[in-house]
C-alpha cells in the first residue's frame, strides 16, 4: 500500500505542479470544478454551416455527452453566437457554465484541438484535454470526455478512495480481457506479451477498439496513451515525445487504463517511453501494490 501511494503521490505532484492542463491545479481550480458540478452545462456547437465534417463532430459529441457525461446537468446545444450573446448578458452569464471545441491555440485560453470547460463569465476553459479528430468518431470523443470528468474529480481522491480504486484495478486485471491499439504497442511488447502478462490480452485495430467503447462491453479494460497539451504562450521545458513515425506527441503523456463495461477511468501513470506502450509499461502495471 505505501509503495502504491507513493507512487499516485508522485503521479499527483506531476499533476499538480505541472503547467500542463491535468486535474485540479489550484484552489482556485477545485473551487471552479464545485461550481461547475452545481452548474447546468451549456455546449457550444461548431458552426457547421455546409460543413459535413463540423456537423458529424456536432451529433458525435451529443451522442457521446448522452452516453458518459455525468458531472452536471446538460441544460443543452447552442451556437457560437448564442454563447457571445449569453455572455454579454449580466443577468445570464454567470449562471452557466460551458464546454467547447477549441478549433486554433488561445480559444478560452486553452490549445488547439481540445475539448474544455469553463465558466461563462470568465471565458476562460479551466479544464481541458486533447481531443485530435483524425478519425471524427463518438469514441474518441468519449474518452475525452471520461477523461475531462476524471481531471474534474482528480482533486477529490483520498487515500481510503484510492485504496478502493486500486483493489478494483487489481481484481479486474485477473477478470478482464486488456486491449491495446496495436498501432501505438512496440514490436517488443507484441512478442512478450504473452511472458509477462498473466490475465487475458488482445491487440486489435482502432475500429474494432471503437466498436467495443460505444457498446460498453464488459469483458474489456482498455490501455492507451493520453496527450496532456499545456497552455499556449507557456515555457514548460517539456519536449516532443515521438511515439511512432507517423504521430509527435507533444508535452506530458499519460498512460490510461479505462473500464470500458461503464466507460469508467480506473487510473494513470507518467508515460517515459518514446516508441509505444512496452513491456515496461505493462510490467510497471502489473506491479503496483495496493
Amino acid at each position: 500500500m505505501k509503495n502504491f501511494v507513493c507512487f499516485f503521490t508522485i503521479c499527483f505532484f506531476f499533476s499538480f505542479h505541472s503547467s500542463s492542463q491535468i486535474g485540479v491545479n489550484s484552489k482556485k481550480d477545485a473551487e471552479n470544478a464545485d461550481t461547475f458540478k452545481n452548474r447546468p452545462l451549456l455546449v457550444v456547437l461548431r458552426d457547421a454551416d455546409k460543413d459535413e465534417e463540423r456537423s458529424q463532430f456536432n451529433e458525435n459529441l451529443k451522442k457521446a455527452l448522452e452516453k458518459v457525461w455525468t458531472y452536471s446537468k446538460i441544460e443543452g446545444y447552442i451556437t457560437y453566437d448564442e454563447w457571445v450573446n449569453l455572455s454579454k448578458d449580466k443577468t445570464q452569464k454567470d449562471k452557466y457554465s460551458i464546454m467547447h471545441y477549441t478549433e486554433r491555440d488561445l480559444q478560452g485560453n486553452a490549445p488547439a484541438l481540445c475539448l474544455g470547460i469553463g465558466l461563462m463569465e470568465n471565458k476562460i476553459l479551466t479544464h481541458f484535454v486533447d481531443l485530435n479528430l483524425k478519425d471524427n468518431v463518438v469514441s474518441d470523443i468519449i474518452i475525452a470526455l471520461i477523461t475531462l470528468q476524471s481531471d474534474l474529480n482528480l482533486g477529490k481522491l483520498n487515500s481510503s478512495k484510492i485504496k478502493e480504486q486500486g483493489n478494483n484495478i487489481s481484481g479486474l486485471l485477473s477478470t478482464k480481457t486488456l486491449i491495446i491499439d496495436e498501432y501505438y504497442a512496440t514490436d517488443e511488447l507484441k512478442k512478450e506479451m504473452s511472458k509477462i502478462y498473466p490475465h487475458n490480452f488482445k491487440f486489435t485495430n482502432k475500429e474494432d477498439i471503437d466498436n467495443l467503447i460505444v457498446n460498453q462491453d464488459e469483458k474489456y479494460l482498455y490501455m492507451k496513451l493520453i496527450q496532456v497539451k499545456s497552455r499556449p504562450l507557456v515555457s514548460t521545458g517539456e519536449g516532443g515525445k515521438e511515439i511512432d513515425k507517423k504521430i509527435n506527441i507533444s508535452g506530458t503523456v499519460f498512460i490510461c487504463l479505462f473500464n470500458l463495461s461503464n466507460n469508467e477511468f480506473l487510473y494513470r501513470y507518467l508515460y517515459r517511453g518514446k516508441d509505444g506502450i512496452s513491456s515496461k509499461d505493462v510490467e510497471n502495471l502489473l506491479k503496483l501494490k495496493f
